[in-house]
């Protein structure tokens, strides 16, 4: 509102000290009489004008937004310029008995046209400002047109209306200063009326640079609105967010509403492909994951458990470890592969009733080197994998100790990655609350004592620190999945599954 107010006031000024000096009979009225008579005219225009724009223009309905119309606009913005021009006009014809073509209301009138026509320009780029700047803002488009008028074309018609502009007020000027110097007396001042020549021409030069600088700024700031949405969207993309959300807003009905559109398709048709191929690759994981399960007398409940244990520990010490949502998530998913390695170990081995001997626990212990191997071949062949490196890094070490007596690596302290201090946390809470042959299950309170008295030398005393905070969701999830699976026909688990 402010703008288009200051809009009209520069109007205001401007036809009042042109209209003075490019029509002779104006020059009869005293400043005052003309320009509170321009005065009554531009408020009128501004309340007509103001009155349209609430009914038709982008203020009516901005629910409605998406059928934004920028010529519509246009017509909106000129149509009361035209009009005070042209009621000016008559008024001093009427009133005054001006003549028409000979007084230089001829002139007034296309002065006021002229001026309505950049002030319309510079109101409804304003209104696209608004209009790309919602559609941005709550991830709308604008319903596209088949037809548009090419950015090249505007440009171009741009150029072509601020030269002919320029030259045709130059030309009524000089013509309106010739004509007053032939009437001259004897005592005619040349310097005087060259000085006053080159002032007429200075102000409208500088008028005309006013106006073209503040329809490429304006022009600019809407062009950069738009380069940023665009920008924006594409560098999300880049960073793997393909979420609902990603998309341009297409926010005009040119070149760039175009390619906002594509881009959106390219987008729509990426995520397509993502979300397929992570299916793919879910199901996977869980089939691969199912068939080592599967070997060790397991139900698929056991991968359930652990996945959700660890996504609860990753995120109660998401902010102190400084953790990803993408690292969470890629630990979640490739949780359930870290007992693979255990599809390498003989079956006389991995289902033996008994206790092991000590050259059976060698051979026990080196699935995790198995799975980790497995996984590294894999890796390699894909030319490097972020969920890959993650879950070798699982396979390896959930079976390492915060005081360096674990295996395969006898890794300790923050050696071992987090994701396998993690899941080591997960994968014998699993075991301990679990029924086996050779011992009944724990409950969680006795399971918590056994992990709480292993803190520092077992586990990580932040991961302890971290399961006691939230030891009520790691019950409510032992039983929710254990009463999922209940009615189900399933094997024991063998003494194996714990080692």
């Amino acid at each position: 509102m402010l703008r288009s107010i200051v809009i009209y006031v520069f109007a205001w000024l401007v036809m009042t000290v042109y209209g003075g000096e490019i029509c002779p009979f104006l020059e009869s009225l005293t400043i005052l009489e003309w320009g509170f008579t321009l005065l009554i005219a531009t408020s009128i225009a501004y309340v007509g004008r103001t009155l349209a724009a609430n009914h038709w223009g982008v203020a009516k309905h901005p629910s409605d937004i998406e059928n934004y119309s920028g010529i519509k606009q246009f017509v909106i913005e000129l149509t009361p310029f035209l009009a005070a021009g042209l009621a000016i006009a008559v008024f001093h014809r009427v009133y005054y008995r001006f003549p028409f073509v000979e007084s230089g209301l001829a002139a007034v009138l296309s002065g006021m046209t002229l001026v309505g026509l950049f002030a319309a320009m510079d109101l409804t780029l304003e209104a696209e400002r608004r209009v790309i700047t919602s559609l941005t803002a709550e991830g709308r488009s604008l319903k596209r047109s088949g037809r548009f008028f090419p950015l090249t074309k505007k440009f171009a018609v741009l150029a072509s209306v601020l030269m002919l502009a320029m030259m045709t007020v130059i030309l009524m000027v000089l013509s309106h200063d010739l004509t007053s110097s032939v009437t001259f007396d004897a005592d005619f001042d040349s310097q005087q009326a060259r000085n006053v020549m080159l002032l007429e021409l200075a102000f409208v030069m500088a008028v005309f640079l006013i106006i073209v600088l503040d329809l490429i700024l304006t022009y600019s700031r809407n062009l950069r609105l738009l380069f940023e949405n665009e920008i924006s969207v594409l560098e999300a993309v880049d960073n793997g967010n393909l979420g609902d959300q990603v998309h341009v807003s297409v926010a005009t009905n040119d070149e760039f509403g175009i390619i906002a559109h594509y881009t959106n398709r390219m987008i729509d048709s990426l995520k397509k492909r993502t979300d397929e191929l992570q299916r793919t690759q879910d199901v996977t994981i869980h089939s691969l994951a199912s068939l080592a399960e599967t070997r060790d007398n397991e139900t698929g409940s056991h991968i359930i458990r652990t996945q959700r244990y660890v996504c609860v520990i990753a995120t109660a010490l998401q902010e102190s470890w400084g953790l990803t949502e993408q690292e969470i998530d890629l630990l979640y998913k490739s949780a359930p592969l870290h007992d693979i390695g255990k599809v390498g170990v003989p079956d006389a081995i991995l289902l033996k009733p008994g206790p092991l001997t000590d050259e059976e626990w060698v051979e026990m212990r080196r699935h995790t080197q198995y799975g980790a191997q497995a996984l590294d071949k894999a890796e390699s062949r894909l030319g490097g994998s972020s969920f890959l490196q993650l879950a070798r890094k699982i396979v390896e070490t959930h079976h390492e100790r915060w005081d360096g007596t674990g295996y395969p690596g006898g890794l300790s302290g923050s050696d071992i990655p987090w994701a396998g201090r993690i899941m080591a946390i997960a994968d014998v809470y699993d075991a301990l609350i679990s029924k086996r042959t050779y011992k009944a299950a724990f409950s969680h309170t006795k399971a918590k004592e056994i992990i709480v008295g292993s803190r520092g030398s077992h586990f990580d005393p932040e991961v302890v620190d971290a399961f006691a905070a939230h030891e009520n969701d790691f019950a409510e999830i032992a039983a929710l999945i254990t009463e999922e699976a209940s009615g189900q026909e399933t094997r024991e688990a063998h003494p194996a599954s714990s080692r």
